[in-house]
């Protein structure tokens, strides 16, 4: 077998290697760009309930029909807790229009500061967003605010959330006369749609 042959048998059983071992998804190659994340919306066994809220959601916040490839809830049920819903869309332009109209769910009094539409996106971005939304929060509430090297953040010298673990502490007790600032269990904190 000459050199050149040789040569490319072995690139080629090397990259078939490569190939075989990347058809596994990572977090890192997940196709989100199709894809957002509702919270707020009430449980219910019967899935079909939940999901008319949630094309009532979607079609508010882009101000038509949008078309829906599938939507699910995640993680386990729990009666007590509302379960995010993840909704995939069929198209990458059905996505932006109801995230560039997800402010609109604001000036609906069923679903106003109680529904909230967000990127999917990988945990890591999730917690970097939360760390800063929570830390600009406080701020603003004239809480003492400390992120540490290894990105804690603590509020009033309490630690709130980390990078690394998300959610630390579920309830921080304001030192002003706002009272109670409540995280939620998810560790996205209080959710919103204000810019990052």
């Amino acid at each position: 077998m000459c050199e050149v042959t040789k040569s490319l048998l072995t690139t080629n059983s090397s990259s078939k290697r490569r190939t075989e071992s990347s058809n596994t998804p990572t977090p890192a190659s997940i196709d989100r760009s199709r894809n957002v994340i509702i919270t707020g919306v009430q449980e219910n066994r019967d899935h079909t309930v939940w999901r008319d809220t949630v094309m009532n959601v979607l079609s508010i916040a882009a101000g038509r029909d949008v078309h829906v490839e599938d939507a699910l809830r995640l993680g386990a049920y729990n009666s007590n807790k509302k379960r995010p819903i993840l909704v995939k869309f069929r198209s990458v332009w059905d996505r932006r229009l109801v995230l560039s109209g997800a402010r609109k769910l604001n000036n609906d009094v069923l679903y106003r500061r109680k529904v909230f539409i967000n990127a999917d996106e990988p945990l890591e971005d999730r917690r970097l967003h939360t760390l800063q939304r929570l830390k600009r929060q406080a701020e603003s509430r004239g809480q003492q605010v400390d992120v540490s090297s290894d990105n804690v953040l603590s509020v009033d010298g309490i630690a709130c959330f980390s990078l690394r673990d998300g959610l630390l502490n579920r309830q921080i007790i304001s030192n002003r006369s706002s009272g109670s600032v409540n995280f939620s269990s998810d560790g996205h904190g209080l959710a919103d749609n204000s810019p990052t």
